[in-house]
């Protein structure tokens, strides 16, 4: 499994754990959508990419997107930076 991360994967990774210190419950799609102002099948493709990667999992009884645990650290950011060059 690949798990180095894009830039736009790490922004939504922030925000669902920003989103849960600030509010104490795990953000739904809609949120996600208005926050970063785009449509559902946009943020869908950046969700089910960490998903993939076992960094977010979805609960389907209350439709929130939830952290499993594993981080994204500096190392996987920056070897997705290194990629990109």
């Amino acid at each position: 499994m690949n798990d180095v991360v894009t830039d736009k994967q790490k922004m939504y990774y922030d925000f669902i754990s920003d989103f849960y210190d600030e509010f104490g419950v795990y953000p739904k799609l809609k949120a996600i959508c208005e926050h970063f102002k785009i449509i559902p099948q946009s943020a869908l493709t950046v969700l089910t990419a960490l998903e993939n990667k076992g960094y977010i999992e979805k609960d389907e009884s209350d439709k929130r997107y939830y952290q499993t645990g594993k981080e994204i650290n500096k190392l996987t950011h920056l070897q997705n930076l290194c990629l990109e060059y």
